[in-house]
């Protein structure tokens, strides 16, 4: 299974997109969008400078997902077609309507690339997968900055492209990076980076003066602040050398960059090395928070966990949740006293931490399902442990624990996965094929037809159409005696190996890819 990607150079990246698509007609599996909002009670209760400044270690130019911005969704649409999977996820900013609208275009050009065939899949291509992800690099004050990362695996060099977009409150325009320097700045800032990297191994100056005499510099699609005040600037790989250069970063010195700087730019610096404590866009509408609807959290402590042993059992999971059909079925999960494992992912654990609370709190089991559901079979070791371990943080700051189980998107299991995670890999017995097929008696069908005790059961939590099947499932299957647990209750004396896989009754499968 692979994937070739025709056009990738030209994307703007405003998503997350993994994908391997069929041969004939990609897309046409696609699940409808689910846009999460977020917790707007979690929002108020987080919105202090200390949140609106953390950044990520492992990249000083992104912040934390702005939980601070109350209302904020994410929009999820996926495949987990084997012969071409894809999922794509995006922001959406309340009060921000051109950035919304260039990241929905950004979404809808890959949604056409895949149904019009542009992006194939092929045997022989040697491409498993294209990842697009999200991150903030600034929310507070009136800027907004957000970075789209694509990356196509399996290609030369890592394959990855950048592009930042930066919204400015106070006209509410949004544009690309270049938007951070005065136009008038720009023949100056062109010479700072060619004295910075001038002398750098890698970098070919007849190539980097010829891309920076450009009328529109297009190759400074990604530009960004650290919290020094230094201006990040990455330009991709084998634009101004060898692909084997990578992708080159230059940082311009707070003092030096000032000057160049547009009065977006400006106000961006001082985001980026004093954040307010909020995002406060001029002229933005007044309206009352929608709060996420709370699953009434009943669970019967005086009910221990049914021996799987001596009656039928089955783990109903729920993959690439929370989001906003959750609570509706934590709802139906109580009135059978039924637990589940939900496998998280780490992105919508942020927009969603009261939702996470309700699982917890009604006896339910958290997984790791990576932080934007990333194709770990295709991944380097440092993006499989990046992944996992942003996971863990957002769940273990939320719940208290961190997750001791791990389901790796699309099941896709490597060598190199199962060298860089530290706990058992859980796969599933029954695939209700709920991300194809939008149709819940069919669901329903796919869930109960043929399950045996002991099996474990794969569904999604961001459709309607699956919590709407659930009722069904639940109804039919206790008629039939069946006890609902969660995967380790079901795996209840099993030694699972960390990085091993395992579907029901502790069997070891999930070929390698």
């Amino acid at each position: 299974m692979a994937l070739h990607c025709a056009r990738l150079a030209s994307v703007s990246l405003a998503v997350l997109l993994t994908a391997a698509c069929s041969n004939g007609a990609p897309g046409t599996q696609q699940s409808p969008s689910a846009v999460g909002r977020m917790d707007s009670g979690d929002a108020t209760s987080s919105a202090n400078a200390t949140d609106a400044g953390r950044r990520d270690p492992s990249d000083p130019t992104v912040i934390e997902i702005p939980t601070w911005i109350t209302g904020l969704g994410i929009v999820n649409e996926a495949s987990a077609d084997e012969r071409c999977r894809w999922s794509v996820s995006y922001p959406q900013v309340p009060d921000a309507s051109s950035l919304n609208q260039d990241l929905r275009k950004d979404a809808d050009y890959w949604l056409a690339q895949i149904r019009d065939g542009d992006v194939n899949c092929s045997e022989d291509s040697g491409i498993p997968g294209v990842h697009v992800g999200f991150d903030f690099t600034a929310a507070t004050g009136n800027v907004i900055g957000v970075r789209v990362t694509t990356t196509l695996s399996g290609s030369a060099g890592d394959g990855e492209s950048r592009k930042t977009y930066w919204y400015d409150g106070i006209t509410r325009r949004s544009g690309s990076a270049d938007r951070l320097i005065a136009p008038e700045q720009m023949t100056a800032f062109a010479t700072e980076l060619k004295n910075l990297l001038g002398g750098r191994p890698g970098v070919e100056q007849e190539q980097l003066t010829a891309v920076l005499a450009g009328p529109d510099r297009s190759v400074l699609t990604d530009i960004a602040f650290d919290s020094g005040g230094d201006l990040i600037v990455a330009v991709p790989e084998g634009t101004i050398g060898s692909g084997a250069a990578g992708r080159i970063v230059v940082q311009v010195p707070a003092s030096a960059a000032k000057p160049l700087l547009s009065d977006l730019g400006r106000r961006a610096q001082v985001q980026a090395t004093s954040p307010a404590s909020t995002l406060a866009l001029p002229g933005a509408s007044a309206k009352p928070a929608t709060a996420t609807p709370t699953a009434p959290s009943t669970p019967d402590t005086n009910n221990p966990a049914p021996d799987c042993t001596r009656v039928k059992c089955v783990a109903l999971t729920f993959d690439d949740g929370p989001g906003r059909y959750t609570a509706q079925l934590l709802r139906d999960l109580a009135a059978y006293n039924a637990r589940a494992t939900f496998f998280t992912v780490g992105q919508n654990v942020a927009i969603y931490p009261s939702l996470v609370r309700a699982e917890v709190q009604a006896g339910h089991e958290i997984g790791n399902h990576t932080w934007s559901h990333v194709d770990l079979s295709t991944a380097s070791p440092a993006v499989i442990v990046r992944q996992i371990r942003k996971t863990d943080q957002i769940i273990t700051k939320i719940t208290g624990s961190a997750p001791t189980l791990i389901r790796p998107p699309y099941g896709a299991i490597s060598g190199q996965v199962r060298a860089n995670v530290d706990r058992p890999l859980v796969l599933w017995d029954v695939d209700t094929l709920d991300w194809k097929y939008h149709d819940s008696a069919r669901v329903t069908r796919s869930a109960i037809t043929g399950i045996q005790p002991g099996d474990i059961v794969l569904m999604h939590d961001i459709h309607a159409t699956t919590v709407a099947a659930v009722p069904a499932i639940l109804k039919s299957l206790s008629k039939r005696g069946f006890h609902f647990v969660t995967v380790s209750q079901l795996m209840a004396g099993e030694k699972l190996s960390a990085g091993k896989s395992f579907g029901a009754n502790g069997n070891a499968f999930g070929r390698d890819r």
